[in-house]
């Protein structure tokens, strides 16, 4: 969506208008979002990625129509002001630039993108449900890998969960609650 702001001072360039745009925009939560002003031209406007976000800026910073008496023109009203001058903000008639919607899109999925990790933490913890450990070998039986239990420990409740280098299981049988640690390296 594309907000067309007028009014604005002549002086005023791309990066000027953006920083007194910003705290505007944070109230309302907006992400992302884009300005462009031509210096010296008192015009320019601003487009959001979103719909939503565009209404919400018009709903807050829109300007209003005051309507006046018979004789008197009508005035408008705004509650966005810069460098001291009013700022009026109506919703664009021409469309947004596709080429800049699409470098919004491309922005928040590299937001997207930072704010996910890649890998696990080294301090994360995978846990898993655990009703039994078991103890054996590895070994190849007619050239394929198969595993041979030699040891089992069936338990009620238990939980196994790989914390960094170790894998810690904590169970309870019969004879009460009971940890093993078991360490490892990758």
């Amino acid at each position: 969506m594309e907000v067309f702001m007028r009014n604005l001072p002549l002086d005023l360039t791309d990066h000027g208008l953006q920083n007194h745009l910003t705290p505007m925009v944070k109230g309302l939560h907006i992400k992302d979002w884009s300005c462009q002003k031509v210096r010296k031209k008192p015009f320019r406007s601003v487009t959001f990625l979103l719909l939503e976000d565009g209404q919400r800026f018009l709903q807050r910073y829109g300007q209003e129509v005051i309507p006046s008496g018979m004789f008197c023109k009508s005035q408008d009203k705004t509650l966005m002001m810069i460098l001291g001058k009013p700022v009026y903000c109506t919703l664009s008639k021409k469309p947004p630039d596709p080429f800049l919607l699409k470098c919004l899109v491309k922005s928040a999925q590299d937001r997207r993108k930072t704010k996910e990790p890649l890998l696990p933490s080294e301090n994360a913890k995978v846990l898993f449900g655990a009703k039994s450990l078991l103890c054996g070998l590895d070994e190849y039986v007619d050239n394929e890998l198969s595993y041979s239990p030699q040891i089992e420990w069936l338990f009620v409740t238990g939980t196994a969960k790989f914390v960094k280098k170790a894998l810690v299981v904590d169970y309870e049988d019969k004879h009460g609650r009971k940890r093993v640690e078991i360490p490892f390296c990758i």
